[in-house]
């Protein structure tokens, strides 16, 4: 069953305590703080296509409100100091096609400040995708003209998969979230049943789309719930009114298949374009925080 929240344009901007890990391999650029612009994922893929990256690179960022300024510190390091939040946590996330580790986790700043007034704040694992693709890299690859959501298949799949895995299965993730060719990802995972485990706090899908290449297996798939046997995992689908990028019709089809499937699915519509909301959207902000909070709730009433 879906429940749809229709949402007004605001927000604000946290401070973030940024743990880096990288391969040796791997240049990390200085981290900054995006204050507004979109994402454009699912763009149509240009015909040079670099060759994928062979060393995974993953961000590991702790928000906090108690500081001005943005504090970074190797893997070694501790991860104590000002940093004191009454409850934190921790979420994988993925961003979308030209994204990056090191800039995603900044998008969530703003949700993050509005989860503070929860006494909740972010822990934040992001796994970079393997293809470089304009300023940034995806997950997959795919020929000019042709879309996540009519792609026949995604060339590099199991591979971006590998990496996503084993990060996952590693690691105790309260939610996990994915941003347009993101979540496309992880909604393949849980189409093909290769989630190692459905997190308390659910999933987040901001300005999905149908996983084309895997409509069968969203057909014939039933979820099996890992945390409780009363409790089916949740997915929140964050949907942009005026989302130019992906089409809703597209994502409310894998809303549908995935609440057929047995997930308990709820939407936030929001009058933004395809990119996470930020300072300028505080309803929206606050719907998706109150969804998070109420992590036990069962319901599927109006958020």
């Amino acid at each position: 069953m879906s429940t749809s929240v229709r949402h007004s344009l605001l927000g604000a901007v946290t401070f973030l305590f940024a743990l880096q890990t990288s391969s040796s391999s791997v240049t990390t650029t200085p981290a900054f703080l995006l204050a507004g612009s979109n994402d454009h994922s699912n763009h149509q893929y240009s015909s040079n296509i670099q060759p994928a990256r062979t060393t995974t690179r993953t961000i590991r960022q702790l928000f906090f409100s108690q500081s001005n300024r943005i504090m970074e510190e190797t893997e070694e390091q501790s991860l104590s100091g000002s940093y004191s939040p009454q409850t934190t946590l921790r979420i994988l996330a993925l961003h979308g096609s030209e994204g990056d580790a090191n800039e995603f986790p900044r998008r969530l700043s703003a949700l993050n400040q509005t989860l503070m007034k929860y006494s909740i704040n972010l822990d934040i694992t992001a796994v970079e995708g393997p293809f470089p693709k304009g300023s940034g890299f995806s997950w997959w690859t795919m020929p000019p003209g042709v879309r996540s959501f009519n792609a026949k298949e995604y060339e590099g799949f199991e591979e971006s998969a590998t990496r996503v895995l084993d990060c996952w299965k590693n690691n105790d993730f309260d939610m996990v979230l994915g941003h347009s060719q993101g979540a496309i990802l992880i909604a393949s995972l849980l189409a093909l049943n290769r989630a190692p485990y459905h997190p308390k706090r659910g999933y987040i899908f901001n300005g999905v789309s149908f996983p084309n290449p895997y409509t069968q297996d969203v057909a014939s798939l039933t979820v099996v719930p890992t945390i409780t046997p009363s409790l089916p995992p949740k997915i929140l689908f964050i949907l942009g009114q005026n989302d130019k990028i992906t089409p809703n019709a597209s994502g409310e089809q894998l809303r549908e298949g995935l609440s057929k499937a047995g997930f308990q699915v709820d939407s936030c519509y929001h009058k933004g374009g395809h990119g996470i909301p930020l300072q300028n959207d505080p309803e929206a902000l606050t719907t998706i925080a109150r969804w998070i909070y109420d992590d036990n709730d069962s319901s599927t009433s109006e958020l």
